[in-house]
């Protein structure tokens, strides 16, 4: 018998991404905006993960075990990653959803 997936419910269905105007899933803004610089590469690399497997909505349900696994990452740095995507207004989350945001901007 194959798993059923759970349902993706977005945590704040009044902040659904939509993708950027340029050519490709990561918004510009990451780096024209200066966001980039101050995020860890942890979480640099756990916000290109999340683009990568979420959905049109920016929803995805990965374990945080499969992440580790995915990004050769510790438990305590996802959480920390998470964390600070969170902070910097990113992501959402309430397990099991990722929610990616719009980027912060002008």
């Amino acid at each position: 018998m194959i798993a059923a997936h759970p349902i993706k419910v977005p945590v704040d269905p009044q902040r659904i991404l939509t993708m950027p105007r340029q050519f490709g899933p990561l918004d510009r803004r990451l780096v024209s905006d200066k966001h980039i610089r101050f995020m860890a590469l942890e979480q640099v690399a756990l916000y290109a993960f999340l683009v990568c497997v979420s959905d049109a909505e920016g929803l995805s349900f990965y374990s945080e075990g499969r992440i580790c696994r995915e990004l050769n990452m510790s438990l305590n740095g996802l959480w920390s990653a998470r964390e600070g995507l969170i902070e910097r207004g990113l992501l959402l989350y309430r397990r099991p959803i990722y929610q990616l945001l719009e980027v912060p901007g002008s």
